[in-house]
């Protein structure tokens, strides 16, 4: 009933699917085959210094047809329209490629995000990934650190490294990062919400865009130049509106606005 009211609402539900791991007392953990064993064969290894969970073997055929048919089973019973893949680039690319692939079956249109900024990821497998390095770099620049050469940079070497139908998912804060290294407002201060307003103004999703970039380098440069000029000018209306704006509601409003009388609509 909730992902039902989900999608009356407009909305679309994904839910976070981790398949690099099991908890040590899941339903599977007798099945010692399932996982990666330490050396003397008894106990499952921990991924990095995760010491309570345990490491899933994908050497082994009837564990990936576990977690396939575990997602699948969301797919048909709830109806859910997709995953967010924890540590997805720990998982074997042809397992993703291959639950992606049956799962498109059920579901044509399922949402795949991989919490990775991987390309081979995203080549038969993922929809999105999670744009880890510009998050580092509004952090630096935030923190004088960087300067926003280095944006430029990112920016001119992710549109070629990554196929063209695939959604960086842009963002100032995450569960994982407000608990290692501090809020956006810890790391980013002052600037948090100009580093907000930054992630929504390079629009992946904009393909016509994307095209003429992949074929006029001097339409990257622009684009870039435009984009970085907002974020270094204090001045410009945008950012003026971010002075009454209390939270991210007032913030996306603010960017609704902005597009809506960049297109003549308002």
């Amino acid at each position: 009933s909730l992902v039902a009211k989900a999608h009356e609402l407009g909305m679309k539900v994904i839910i976070d699917c981790v398949a690099n791991h099991t908890s040590r007392d899941a339903a599977w953990i007798n099945n010692k085959e399932w996982y990666v064993m330490d050396s003397t064969g008894t106990n499952p290894v921990a991924p990095f210094d995760w010491t309570d969970v345990a490491k899933l073997n994908y050497d082994n055929k009837e564990m990936r047809s576990a977690m396939k048919e575990a997602m699948i089973f969301w797919i048909k019973e709830a109806n859910i329209d997709g995953f967010r893949c924890d540590v997805a680039e720990h998982v074997p690319v042809d397992f993703w490629e291959d639950a992606f692939s049956e799962i498109k079956k059920v579901k044509n249109d399922v949402f795949m995000l991989a919490e990775a900024e991987n390309p081979e990821l995203q080549k038969n497998a993922f929809n999105a990934y999670y744009a880890w390095h510009l998050h580092h770099i509004m952090n630096n620049i935030a923190q004088g650190k960087a300067t926003a050469d280095t944006l430029r940079k990112y920016f001119t070497e992710s549109v070629k490294r990554f196929p063209s139908n695939t959604i960086p998912f842009n963002f100032t804060s995450n569960h994982d990062e407000n608990s290692w290294k501090g809020s956006e407002h810890e790391r980013m201060g002052e600037y948090a919400k100009q580093m907000a307003v930054f992630t929504s103004m390079y629009d992946p999703m904009d393909k016509d865009k994307e095209k003429l970039m992949n074929e006029n380098e001097e339409l990257l440069k622009d684009m870039l130049d435009f984009a970085i000029k907002e974020l270094e000018d204090n001045e410009i209306e945008l950012i003026n509106q971010m002075k009454v704006c209390d939270d991210y509601q007032n913030i996306f409003e603010c960017l609704k606005q902005r597009a809506l009388k960049r297109q003549g609509k308002r």
